[in-house]
């Protein structure tokens, strides 16, 4: 999960550093023409935190950082099996760079999922 958090936030946060230090504008706001990428801020802001958390409750044996990260898994496998399926529609429709993220995605799902089934094997019940 902090691997996952470390690639999203180097994602967003790298293509802005150049922009801030290089005026280099990222690719994505020049295909799309907008002015703002609302992904790359509901990344940052709403995925990235969450993982980062769900980590360290994880790290710390706590059970709400089992809860945390077996959500936070699954909804990051169903997000990379989004974005797989998306590549060859993408490619099919001309857009220029589609299969770019196909590794990477395919490298997520797989992690993400592999992690969501090691946590579930290894939970055991808490009794209060």
């Amino acid at each position: 999960m902090l691997l996952f958090a470390a690639i999203l936030g180097t994602v967003w946060i790298g293509q802005w550093l150049a922009f801030v230090f290089a005026g280099t504008i990222p690719q994505l706001l020049i295909d799309t023409g907008g002015s703002v990428h609302l992904v790359a801020a509901l990344d940052l802001s709403m995925v990235v935190p969450p993982l980062i958390l769900g980590a360290i409750g994880l790290l710390k044996n706590r059970p709400w950082g089992y809860l945390t990260s077996i959500v936070l898994l699954v909804q990051c496998t169903g997000t990379a099996a989004v974005l797989i399926v998306t590549s060859p529609v993408q490619a099919a429709t001309g857009i220029p760079g589609a299969w770019d993220g196909l590794l990477l995605w395919l490298f997520i799902a797989v992690g993400c999922m592999a992690s969501v089934v090691g946590l579930l094997k290894n939970m055991r019940l808490v009794e209060s």
